[in-house]
């Protein structure tokens, strides 16, 4: 295989993983969204604020919930596992995750990064490949 056409392979396969790895960041983005959201209501019942939500009951049916200061909350803990955790305890675990889903972000966008600069440098090869060459002097 030419250079050439290794590099356009290795380019193409570099699109295709950068296409991956934006679908991972969204994901991770949304689930630092809802758990800082999570957070934010779990505080304000802690404060003592009352908190109304909607609950799905299953299909298309939805039910008003109203929550108490000393309710207990179930949390998704992963591997379809809920686990019911007071309100400070599941704010703690939270909080976790959070961390754990930044450092997964930090680690997702230097992945981009990197990717993207040899993206750059291969498009950039091509780029000087194709210009025309200077004629000799004096012609």
């Amino acid at each position: 295989m030419s250079e050439d056409a290794s590099l356009q392979y290795e380019r193409m396969h570099l699109d295709k993983i950068l296409a991956g790895i934006n679908v991972q960041e969204r994901g991770t983005r949304l689930d630092i969204t809802t758990a800082n959201n999570s957070i934010k209501s779990l505080t304000a019942i802690k404060n003592g604020e009352s908190l109304s939500s909607i609950v799905a009951l299953g299909g298309p049916v939805m039910a008003k919930a109203s929550i108490q200061t000393d309710s207990t909350v179930l949390t998704a803990v992963g591997k379809g596992v809920i686990i019911e955790m007071d309100i400070e305890t599941a704010i703690n675990y939270l909080e976790k995750y959070l961390a754990e889903q930044n450092a997964n972000l930090n680690k997702i966008t230097s992945d981009q990064r990197t990717i993207i600069n040899r993206m750059e440098a291969i498009d950039e090869y091509f780029a000087r490949a194709n210009m025309p060459k200077e004629p000799p002097p004096g012609n």
